[in-house]
């Protein structure tokens, strides 16, 4: 059954921790994964790589603090092959845009957090 696979890819029975180790960092990267591409707005698609959120989140507090004298700013979102620059005028549409962006990621914790609470509550029952 899928207990041997198992044992073949360890070398030996792997323990409750090992195979709770291995599924979470499965779950943790599937989670990355859909945070990195899973996102669009407006029909593009918008990368959401930690080095893009940190830029989004500085551009949009510096814009409510200054209440939008620091717009327009431009984002590039889709690929670096197919890129998709977005320029946003008002301080309202670059919140819309935040906003959900945010809202997404939120999202896509959550259902990740339920998918590892599931799978310990899963881990537990077997015996």
């Amino acid at each position: 059954g899928s207990a041997s696979y198992m044992e073949e890819e360890f070398g030996h029975k792997p323990t409750d921790e090992e195979i709770h180790t291995l599924v979470m960092s499965w779950y943790n990267s599937q989670t990355d994964a859909a945070i990195l591409s899973g996102f669009a707005y407006k029909g593009a698609p918008v990368w959401l790589s930690v080095a893009n959120q940190y830029n989004y989140k500085a551009a949009y507090d510096l814009a409510v603090q200054t209440g939008g004298e620091t717009l327009p700013v431009t984002f590039k979102f889709g690929s670096d092959e197919q890129p998709e620059y977005y320029t946003f005028t008002q301080l309202d549409e670059l919140k819309d845009f935040y906003t959900k962006a945010v809202g997404f990621i939120q999202k896509v914790l959550a259902e990740g957090w339920k998918k590892k609470d599931k799978f310990k509550l899963d881990l537990y029952r077997i015996e």
